[in-house]
């Protein structure tokens, strides 16, 4: 059995078990991932993954908890004070496991918000923007994702949240530059659905244009993009022009960074260059959602 084999069978039986797993759940999407791949790359398989990212509304998550029991899956962390802990400051629930000796183990986040736990603003209505998916085919099942522009949005707001959360910042050497990439060629490969019009419009409507103009421009430094420029003109903000030189999710931990954009851009461990401006009650939070979230990073 050739590796290309291998890899494809143990894909295939990756989203059967997915499919087993949302066949009660009407209104879900499977986010980044393969569905992103095949969105950037035009194939699946090019993006490395380590769990599987199903984003459904709050409301459903004890559903889809209770078919992933009823399909052999269980909680990899069996903590009542991080699964209440999570649920309440984060944007997921506590991951889930099924052991599997031939093609390895199946990881499965349950996300209910495109935002992190730190937002402020007001939330978006995850049940409405579940109706902008789309079916696709991912080694033979059939499942959802989202629409194009939506998959954009939310792997913006995704990127946004790991280039300024302070814990993810503290836990990881993080090359920014691969998700940056994969936001050009997701934007370059599906203009004409995420227009300039249609992106403006649907940032106007979730009041995320700071978010969006924050990763562009990051996305603008690395290609210098006529067509990226007129994305960052027609959202440019003050706001978003102001988080440019900060890190951090909020308010009370926003900070502005002790260095410039090339320094950072090239330095894959970003927490040795913020380590000595954070104060204690960030640090406090770091150990804290480590504790908690047992290390889990949620990053692929």
């Amino acid at each position: 059995m050739t590796e290309n084999l291998k890899k494809y069978m143990a894909k295939s039986f990756l989203y059967e078990e997915i499919q087993k797993v949302v066949a009660p759940i009407k209104n879900y999407a499977i986010v980044k991932g393969d569905p992103l791949s095949l969105l950037v790359f035009g194939q699946c398989g090019k993006r490395l993954m380590s769990d599987v990212d199903i984003l459904v509304n709050y409301s459903d998550v004890v559903n889809v908890e209770r078919s992933l029991y009823q399909n052999g899956f269980v909680k990899t962390i069996n903590s009542r004070e991080s699964e209440l802990f999570m649920k309440s400051f984060s944007h997921q629930s506590v991951p889930f496991v099924k052991e599997n000796l031939m093609f390895g183990n199946i990881y499965i986040d349950i996300n209910f918000d495109v935002f992190w736990g730190e937002y402020e603003g007001t939330k978006i209505d995850i049940t409405s923007y579940l109706e902008n998916s789309m079916e696709i085919n991912l080694y033979g099942a059939t499942l959802k994702t989202l629409t194009p522009l939506y998959l954009f949005v939310h792997f913006a707001l995704h990127t946004y949240k790991d280039m300024n959360s302070i814990y993810l910042l503290s836990q990881r050497c993080t090359d920014w530059c691969v998700a940056l990439e994969e936001l050009y060629n997701l934007l370059m490969r599906n203009m004409s659905e995420i227009s300039i019009d249609k992106l403006v419009a649907l940032c106007e409507i979730y009041s995320i244009k700071p978010f969006i103009y924050y990763v562009l421009y990051h996305v603008n430094y690395l290609y210098e993009d006529k067509t990226i420029c007129n994305y960052l003109k027609a959202l440019y903000c003050e706001n978003g022009e102001y988080l440019i030189g900060c890190f951090g999710l909020n308010d009370i931990e926003r900070k502005k960074w002790p260095c410039n954009l090339s320094q950072r851009i090239k330095q894959n461990d970003k927490f040795c260059i913020i380590e000595e401006v954070l104060t204690e009650n960030d640090l406090n939070k770091i150990n804290r959602n480590k504790i908690y979230m047992g290390g889990k990073l949620n990053d692929e």
